[in-house]
């Protein structure tokens, strides 16, 4: 039942943007570059995570492309390249929060393609509830 409603809200959300130039530049985009695992779990709320993350990309024209990681405080820069000499990467996931992953054309600065890497966790709370009591 859950995955209808879901698949009504994406629908409905379509309708509601409508075919402008912002949608279609996500579609195009999410299909552009990839990554493996796309969530990493750790034992509690609030640790990080640890993961060998692979990312890859296809389809991309002649030019010089960059690849960067974007959290909420930062933006790094994991590697530059031209053309298809790449089409992957491997890169060392450390984050207690998701990680945006960009590819980037250089030359006409815009996103050519974008995934994120979730962190979630085991365990949620390590605090027991308020009503911890227990019979026996």
């Amino acid at each position: 039942m859950s995955s209808e409603v879901s698949i009504l809200v994406a629908i409905l959300c379509g309708l509601l943007i409508g075919p402008g130039r912002h949608a279609h530049a996500d579609q195009s985009a999410t299909k552009t570059l990839k990554v493996r695992p796309s969530t990493c779990v750790a034992l509690h709320k609030g640790q990080r995570c640890y993961a060998r993350i692979r990312i890859s990309w296809s389809d991309l024209d002649e030019g010089r492309f960059c690849l960067f990681a974007v959290t909420d405080d930062q933006r790094e820069q994991l590697a530059c390249w031209s053309g298809m000499r790449r089409d992957h990467l491997f890169h060392e996931y450390t984050a207690a929060d998701s990680v945006d992953y960009r590819l980037v054309s250089e030359a006409e600065g815009t996103t050519v393609g974008a995934a994120t890497v979730r962190t979630g966790w085991v365990y949620r709370s390590s605090r027991r509830s308020a009503s911890g009591w227990r019979l026996f």
